[in-house]
């Protein structure tokens, strides 16, 4: 019993949000693998002619209301501007997002353009301007929700009305974003990269709520960086960072990489790192690259209120955890002309 009241909690606060953000937010702790999503400017802004990106992420797993989400990318950088050294890029995204077993999914497709700038002669500085239109449909299955209204006492009676100003169990809505990058390069040891982006830009036309259209429109502010400092020609350490911002709500992300070249001549390189989403989750990474091919995996302990539910009885696990594992193919087309930055002294 304590275990059906657990689930209905967290499909209660599901909904709650669905009223008020649409479709639940899609958020990967790998942000920086997946970047065509949170980030239109970094379409296309990579050394290599093109990208090819794919995620996977299960979220409360042992709530049994878990979210799968699965992502695929791919953008392509093309070396003809409007000035010397320019570039610009050209991309496209998917995600599929499904809550239970078939109680709520969302499919986006997400098509970004950006354009990348040197600011000085040699490159080391370098700003870019991306954009992105993105259409998405969601809908649920309202037969496999119970509301507060169809309860008598502590009993489920379904015959009851639900009570929910519910326009409909399916919606589409368009879709706008735009985000600037710079980047810059300060010696040989020292890079660093920082990153704002502006999305949810345009209001739902679909609700499936009939009276939240009017507060439902949230523009989702996020700004991210990273520095690399290198050691030695082998070894090297990266924070990273992502503050996002939507209405009153304030998230932050945060942690580091060490990476370890391990095989130069083969672009053999091991990573692991520890990030942290404030009052929410501590999370472990690790993984590597191989020549072009990048494969990381993530975990998240939940450290918030929700790990309470898991505490009911007949629950299999602990805590409600978050797995996440990214996969990366960066390559070269044979006309690619690509130059690498090569820092002089700086005066």
């Amino acid at each position: 019993m304590m275990r059906k009241v657990g689930l209905l909690i967290s499909l209660l606060l599901i909904i709650v949000s669905m009223a008020k953000a649409q479709v639940q937010e899609v958020k990967f702790t790998q942000f920086f693998n997946f970047p065509l999503y949170i980030q239109p400017a970094s379409t296309g802004n990579f050394k290599e002619s093109y990208r090819i990106s794919g995620i996977y992420r299960k979220q409360w797993n042992s709530i049994e209301s878990e979210f799968e989400t699965y992502g695929l990318s791919t953008d392509f950088k093309f070396s003809k501007g409007f000035l010397p050294g320019d570039e610009w890029g050209a991309g496209l995204y998917a995600i599929d997002d499904h809550l239970g077993n078939g109680l709520m999914q969302n499919q986006e497709l997400g098509l970004s353009f950006a354009y990348h700038h040197p600011l000085d002669f040699q490159g080391r500085h370098r700003l870019s301007l991306g954009i992105n239109f993105s259409y998405s449909m969601a809908s649920f299955d309202i037969d496999k929700l119970l509301f507060e209204s169809q309860f008598d006492g502590f009993v489920a009676n379904l015959d009851l009305p639900n009570g929910e100003p519910i326009a409909g169990d399916n919606m589409a809505n368009y879709d706008a974003g735009a985000g600037l990058d710079y980047s810059f390069l300060i010696n040989k040891k020292w890079s660093a990269g920082v990153s704002a982006s502006w999305l949810n830009m345009v209001k739902p036309q679909q609700s499936f709520y009939s009276d939240s259209l009017s507060e439902a429109h949230m523009n989702r502010k996020l700004i991210s960086g990273n520095v690399k400092y290198k050691f030695n020609e082998k070894v090297a350490l990266v924070p990273r960072w992502l503050v996002s911002l939507q209405q009153n709500e304030t998230e932050v992300s945060t942690g580091a990489v060490l990476e370890y070249l391990l095989v130069p001549q083969k672009q053999v390189q091991l990573d692991v790192g520890a990030f942290a989403q404030w009052s929410e989750y501590i999370i472990v990474y690790a993984g590597g690259t191989y020549k072009g091919f990048s494969l990381h995996a993530s975990y998240d302990f939940s450290i918030s209120g929700l790990k309470e539910i898991t505490q009911v009885q007949d629950t299999d696990f602990s805590n409600p955890g978050v797995f996440e594992i990214s996969l990366i193919y960066k390559g070269r087309t044979k006309n690619n002309t690509s130059n690498y930055t090569v820092p002089c002294r700086i005066f």
